[in-house]
């Protein structure tokens, strides 16, 4: 967004301070800024106006007088900023579980209106803890931040992201699933791998967005080559080193995550295990660049500590076999990938039941 333009911030989280918090901390900081307060401190003397439409309370309603006074605003404004979510306790807690993974209804109706008033001037920034499916906003909005719950620097943290004075940008750590997923799994079903699979490691369905998505203001890609070489460990797996290089080709400075995943490929044991994960995360690295500028990160593989998974039994174990490692700046792009090799018995690292 551009700098001394009017901006209107819009919805339930358009003036919280301490629930952008979320409920574990000590004490909550009274001079938090909202997401407001923080835009106007950046905006170059430009009006930013905001309204809540509707409450962040169970079954809360959005008036007509609200929902007009909510359009209006974002008529009149540059730049929309739809700050909806969730919140702790009054929506979700531990102890009180959600039917579903909505929107409320109230701000489901405030969102379409707005995105209607001004479809293409709506940033859309999501404050909560739980996953929000948001199917048909994610068609109709130009972009979306999921701040989750951002702490007591969240809204600064949001100011300075929407105007382009930082760019550190992260990655998602869950997999965000479309609005039907919560009506095809059991709450009190806990196999992950029953179709259609929970997580990143099992589920075969069309996310709305994958484990691992994140965009940035600049772009990235990892060096080639893409394929190292074959890797025998032997019956005894001793520690190795792989070495990715990163290189940040656009024209501004950001930070860029590279994830570590294994994948099983062909284990001599697996009738003693259950169902095999897609894939299984073992590092991440975080790393800031230039424009133009080139890192490369080392990573420490440790077989014991990396490659386990659990038998039956529930003993965590390393397994003989072959591995793919996969080293990738999150799904659909590029990865560097090797092979490894296990050779002999399986052995436990961690027994069941510990002793």
């Amino acid at each position: 967004m551009a700098t001394g333009r009017r901006i209107a911030v819009i919805g339930p989280h358009s003036g919280t301070r301490t629930l952008l918090m979320g409920s574990y901390f000590e004490q909550a900081r009274s001079d938090a800024p909202t997401i407001p307060e923080a835009l106007r401190v950046l905006n170059a003397g430009g009006p930013v106006d905001f309204h809540f439409g509707c409450q962040l309370m169970p079954n809360a309603n959005l008036s007509a007088a609200d929902l007009q006074t909510a359009v209006a605003l974002a008529q009149a404004a540059d730049y929309v900023v739809l700050a909806l979510g969730i919140s702790n306790p009054a929506l979700e807690s531990e102890g009180s579980d959600r039917p579903d993974t909505l929107l409320p209804a109230c701000q489901s109706q405030l969102a379409a209106a707005v995105v209607a008033a001004r479809p293409k001037a709506v940033v859309l920034v999501l404050v909560n803890g739980g996953i929000l499916s948001i199917d048909e906003l994610k068609e109709s909005v130009p972009a979306i931040v999921e701040a989750f719950y951002p702490g007591d620097s969240g809204g600064t943290s949001i100011a300075e992201s929407l105007f382009g004075v930082i760019n550190r940008w992260g990655k998602l750590p869950v997999t965000i699933y479309p609005a039907g997923y919560s009506d095809l799994v059991g709450i009190h079903d806990y196999d992950m791998a029953k179709p259609p699979g929970r997580s990143y490691k099992y589920f075969t369905g069309q996310p709305l967005w994958p484990f691992g998505f994140g965009l940035s203001y600049t772009s990235f890609a990892l060096a080639q080559p893409y394929v190292l070489p074959s890797r025998d460990l032997g019956a005894d797996p001793q520690p190795f080193a792989v070495s990715v290089t990163v290189t940040n080709t656009g024209s501004r400075s950001g930070d860029e995550v590279v994830f570590a995943f294994f994948v099983p490929m062909d284990l001599q044991d697996k009738d003693s295990l259950p169902p095999l994960p897609r894939s299984k995360l073992f590092a991440f690295r975080r790393v800031g660049l230039e424009a133009g500028q080139s890192a490369t990160l080392e990573f420490q593989v440790v077989p014991r500590r990396d490659l386990l998974l659990a038998d039956l039994d529930g003993n965590t174990s390393l397994h003989p076999g072959r591995y793919r490692l996969e080293f990738t700046r999150g799904p659909d792009s590029e990865a560097v990938t090797q092979e490894v090799l296990v050779q002999g018995n399986a052995i436990v690292v961690w027994p069941f039941p510990a002793s």
